[in-house]
């Protein structure tokens, strides 16, 4: 269950942490990468729909287009897009017994609580993120780094933000 915590770059060498075989087949490639995670919420029961829509919708954003160019300022105009990049892959939902020992000090009202257990898919757009992203992520997808690969404190194991091991 400890990998769960741990986001994971799918390749075809790398599988998902999360399932034998994903529904949607897709791997990291020249243009996409792609990370499996996963998440679990509490949720008003009569919302566990209008969260797994909410969260896999089109969302808005605002970008620079030169941001990601060394030295990183922001250049240019900025650029308002639309996209969605979150797809759900399994779902696990559980009725939260409120009065269990282990919830007996929250205060959810008098509605349902669910336990939602979401599996997910993220596609990062590789022109838009390969700037930013930590070269032992790089090394370890085989892509070209740009500096020298070692975290904080000399640890090649782990990427700088400590998120991806290597």
């Amino acid at each position: 269950m400890g990998m769960r915590d741990i986001p994971n770059y799918v390749t075809p060498m790398l599988p998902s942490n999360f399932m034998g075989e994903s529904p949607t087949a897709r791997v990291c490639n020249e243009e996409m990468d792609i990370v499996h995670f996963a998440v679990s919420v509490l949720v008003d029961g009569p919302s566990v729909l209008s969260f797994m829509k909410e969260l896999c919708s089109e969302k808005s954003h605002t970008f620079y287009p030169s941001v990601f160019n060394e030295p990183f300022t922001r250049q240019g105009e900025p650029v308002d897009s639309r996209h969605n990049q979150i797809t759900i892959l399994n779902t696990n939902l559980n009725v939260v017994g409120k009065a269990d020992t282990e919830h007996e000090f929250y205060r959810y009202g008098n509605g349902s609580v669910m336990r939602l257990d979401l599996i997910c898919e993220y596609q990062f757009n590789r022109k838009g993120y390969d700037s930013i992203k930590p070269d032992p992520v790089k090394t370890r997808l085989g892509q070209p780094t740009t500096i020298e690969n070692t975290a904080p404190g000399g640890d090649p194991s782990m990427d700088p933000s400590g998120m991806f091991p290597m």
